[in-house]
């Protein structure tokens, strides 16, 4: 393993002049696609291990949601045209004379992710949603470095793939901040309040300096909404609600709302925007609100896919290095695409914990190379911004220490059982 710790000479995120961070929320069809990928994945390790006694291979991180079609109306609303969701990907689909029953696994576990998390969509109605499921069995290649064991590497699990796991630490409060106001807008607290709130939230928050300004699409559910006077009013009510909360969150930073913000009227202001296409009726009746049947975007055409959605800390941010990786419905085992993305993270998390009095931001990379022990990446990386106080070659030694501490047979083997235990976030 080769160790690379190195100074980085730019401003940490939190001082750079402008931040862009996204979260897609509970309800937007590409977080539905991860999450169900993932569903079924946990699922069918569980299923593995069951009849089994280990998880087999598998990789089912293909998943798409095709978008349906609706008749929507104050007040209500049918489907024309149902949503789809396609299961692609491989996995072990036979040992000895027994046939594992991938579909049923697969359509199980959309219906009680759907169940557990979308209040207005019945994955038993086939108006509503139907299932395809299209997932064959394992690539030779791939399945012989899953179960293969190597000289060099002990005996230990084998990297599927040549590929790179990137994280950081810390969060910028920008970055909370977003992360959090979608949570809290998908939580059972605020549904029981404005229960006219869809699942489907997106926001997108832009500092610029020591300002922010946040943009936020919400679909309103129309059973509960009888006139466009209604919407308006429900929708005054939900940005108030907003602002609250991003208040309260920020107040002790050095970042405020930017009161001096474009005004788009009842569509937001000074920092807090609410459904920006939305535009009230005109004289011949023309005009555009954001009403859905069912809360999420995928019931009109809004599609999904594994791997465009969030990365594993729940945020898609725009001035951090990202992995292209998709980690949701990946096998916990051996695909690096899943492991390194998430024990990167929890690096740059030890090591800025370990270390927060002496630098300012931690980024962490780890590469692999096909066929060698996962414990063993080809390139440990971390890049630091030290505090004024303190010299990057100090840190060396300690840094280095928790690198080997958590690179470890141990450690990907609590990983694998987080995974199965359904305890990590992918999306």
């Amino acid at each position: 393993m080769k160790f690379y710790i190195e100074e980085h000479k730019g401003n940490s995120t939190d001082k750079s002049r402008i931040e862009i961070v996204e979260r897609k929320g509970l309800g937007h069809p590409d977080y539905m696609a991860d999450s169900i990928a993932e569903a079924f994945s946990r699922n069918l390790s569980k299923y593995y291990i069951e009849h089994f006694g280990t998880i087999l291979h598998h990789n089912v991180d293909k998943l798409e949601i095709v978008g349906g079609n609706v008749d929507v109306e104050f007040g209500g609303g049918k489907f024309l045209k149902p949503m789809v969701m396609f299961f692609s990907g491989r996995a072990t689909t036979k040992v000895g004379d027994k046939v594992i029953p991938l579909a049923e696994i697969a359509e199980q576990s959309a219906k009680n992710f759907i169940k557990e998390n979308y209040r207005f969509v019945n994955p038993d109605d086939k108006k509503q949603i139907i299932f395809m499921i299209e997932t064959k069995s394992s690539s030779t290649d791939l399945v012989g470095v899953y179960e293969g064991k190597d000289a060099l590497s002990s005996g230990k699990i084998l990297a599927n793939d040549t590929s790179v796991g990137i994280g950081y630490a810390p969060l910028t409060i920008t970055e909370r901040t977003i992360k959090e106001l979608e949570m809290y807008l998908n939580s059972k607290k605020f549904k029981e309040k404005y229960p006219y709130s869809g699942e489907d939230v997106k926001i997108m928050g832009t500092r610029i300096d020591k300002k922010l300004d946040l943009t936020i699409a919400m679909g309103f559910v129309s059973k509960f909404v009888d006139s466009e006077t209604g919407y308006w009013k429900y929708k005054g009510k939900i940005m108030e609600e907003i602002r609250k909360f991003v208040e309260s969150k920020i107040s002790d930073s050095e970042i405020s709302l930017n009161e001096k913000g474009i005004d788009l009227g009842e569509n937001g202001s000074k920092g807090i925007y609410l459904n920006t296409a939305d535009v009230r009726k005109n004289r011949e009746g023309k005009g555009n609100i954001y009403l859905t049947l069912t809360g999420i975007s995928a019931e009109q055409g809004d599609d999904g896919a594994v791997g465009r959605g969030n990365r594993v800390n729940g945020i898609i941010p725009f001035q951090r290095p990202l992995s292209m990786e998709a980690v949701a419905g990946k096998n916990p085992v051996n695909h690096i695409g899943k492991l390194y993305n998430v024990m990167a993270f929890r690096i740059a998390d030890k090591i800025y914990s370990e270390l927060h009095t002496q630098i300012r931001q931690v980024e962490v990379k780890l590469l692999s190379q096909i066929g060698i022990s996962i414990t063993e990446p080809y390139i440990a990386c971390a890049s630091i911004i030290p505090a004024d106080n303190a010299k990057v070659s100090d840190l060396e030694g300690r840094i280095k220490k928790i690198f080997e501490g958590e690179l470890t047979n141990e450690k990907f083997e609590n990983l694998r059982k987080e995974f199965v235990e359904g305890k990590i976030e992918v999306c």
